[in-house]
C-alpha cells in the first residue's frame, strides 16, 4: 500500500519537472533566436526593425543603444546618438530601466557634443528617475556647472554626500568636484 502511495505522489512530481523543463527548452530556442538576431544586427550591419522587431524581447533596445554609441564611438555627429537615445526615451514600451538610462545618456550626449544647454524638459525627466537618481543628480549638477550654476550644482553635490544610500563612485565624483567649485 505505501508503495502506491509513493507512486501516486511521485507521478505529478515528474509530470510537473518534465513540463517545467520542456518550457525553459522552449525559452532557451528563443534566447538563441534573439542572440543570434541581435548579433545579426550589430556584427553585420543589418536593419534592427526588421529582425529584431519578430522576436519577443527588448533586443531592440539594446540594439538601438549599440548604434547610438557606434555613432558617437567612430566620431560621426552625434546629433544621431541624441535622436536615437530621446526615441528611446520617449518608447513608452520600453522598460523603466532602459528609458532612464536613455534619458542620462542624452543628457550626456548633448552636453558632450555641443556643450548647449541642455532643454529644461530633460532635466526634468532627469530629476524624476527612480531607477538611477544618483547617477541622474550627478548629471544634473555637472548640466549646473557647465550652464555656470556652480551654486544650484554645489547644493547637488553635496545632497549626494549626505545621503546614505548614495554609491561611494558617485559620493567620490562629487567630493572631487566639490573640491574644484567650492570656494
Amino acid at each position: 500500500m505505501k508503495k502506491y502511495i509513493f507512486l501516486l505522489t511521485l507521478a505529478p512530481m515528474l509530470v510537473g519537472i518534465t513540463l517545467y523543463l520542456l518550457r525553459n527548452i522552449d525559452n532557451t530556442k528563443q534566447s538563441i533566436t534573439a542572440g543570434d538576431k541581435f548579433y545579426e544586427v550589430l556584427f553585420l550591419k543589418k536593419d534592427n526593425k526588421s529582425l529584431l522587431e519578430e522576436i519577443d524581447s527588448h533586443w531592440e533596445y539594446l540594439a538601438n543603444f549599440e548604434r547610438a554609441f557606434n555613432h558617437i564611438s567612430d566620431s560621426m555627429p552625434t546629433d544621431t546618438a541624441s535622436i536615437i537615445y530621446n526615441d528611446l526615451a520617449d518608447d513608452k514600451d520600453a522598460p523603466d530601466v532602459l528609458r532612464e538610462l536613455a534619458q542620462y545618456l542624452e543628457v550626456m550626449s548633448l552636453l558632450h557634443s555641443s556643450g548647449e544647454k541642455t532643454n529644461r524638459d530633460k532635466i526634468s525627466n532627469l530629476e524624476s528617475n527612480a531607477v538611477y537618481p544618483y547617477s541622474s543628480q550627478e548629471a544634473i549638477a555637472i548640466v549646473k556647472i557647465h550652464s555656470n550654476d556652480i551654486k544650484g550644482a554645489i547644493e547637488i553635490l553635496h545632497s549626494l554626500l549626505n545621503d546614505r544610500e548614495c554609491p561611494t563612485l558617485i559620493k567620490a565624483n562629487a567630493q572631487e568636484l566639490l573640491r574644484i567649485y567650492e570656494n
